[in-house]
């Protein structure tokens, strides 16, 4: 009930706040100009490492919780909204670090804090102690994923176009295999080499990935928007 009232003041705010008028017409790009880009690629496949990790960690640490630390219901729900308000508070820190050193260096960064908070959730045996853990996986999640997605839209400026419509379609094709393919994986393995390995073989993917993500740049035949800095 809480959710759905949410969602109708959602669809009021977005009736009544959303500006009219006509849509800004600019020059599209075909989907295979798009899925082949590097500079939309890379972005999607940040997104879709974000996606992996937070996948594996929500199917599988309740239970892990429940069962080693005899936590309640209650408890693992209150963890897991404390780690939400972490990422949403903490996108003002994501922008401002992204800004400075850049949106590659800020994405590298959110890789390798997550790689190095996934273990952490399983190293405890307190409830508070996992639920600082979580804490920190969401920060680093919000690391990796805020900047991706800000990324994205830049790219279509970069190269002139409106196609922010398909970017963003890249975006949420990506999110979802990375949270279907790392919950499909959690499932299948975790009864048989356990949540801590799991988690383990997820940092260790998310660094094999690492020397991608460091590719995250500009295409060579990328045009740059008169009037924008590239």
């Amino acid at each position: 009930m809480v959710a759905g009232g949410l969602l109708a003041v959602d669809a009021l705010l977005r009736v009544l706040l959303l500006p009219r008028g006509s849509v800004e017409k600019g020059k599209g790009a075909r989907l295979g100009d798009i899925l082949l880009s590097r500079s939309i690629a890379i972005p999607a496949l940040a997104v879709a490492l974000a996606a992996a990790a937070w996948g594996v960690v929500e199917p599988l640490l309740p239970a892990h919780l429940l069962k080693a630390a005899s936590a309640g219901a209650g408890s693992v729900g209150l963890l897991f909204t404390i780690a939400a308000a972490v990422s949403g508070l903490s996108a003002p820190l994501v922008g401002s670090v992204a800004e400075r050193a850049g949106v590659k260096t800020t994405m590298c960064l959110g890789t390798v804090a997550t790689a190095a908070a996934l273990p952490l959730l399983t190293a405890f045996s307190g409830v508070a102690l996992v639920g600082i853990a979580l804490a920190l996986v969401s920060l680093s999640f919000s690391f990796l994923i805020n900047p991706a997605s800000a990324e994205l839209g830049n790219a279509v400026e970069r190269r002139g176009m409106h196609c922010y419509a398909a970017a963003y379609a890249v975006y949420n094709i990506a999110y979802s295999v990375g949270m279907m393919g790392a919950g499909a994986f959690a499932a299948a393995m975790s009864p048989r080499v356990g949540v801590a390995r799991i988690f383990l073989c997820t940092s260790g993917a998310l660094l094999v990935c690492l020397p991608l993500v460091l590719l995250a740049d500009r295409d060579p035949n990328q045009s740059t928007v008169e009037g924008r800095n590239p």
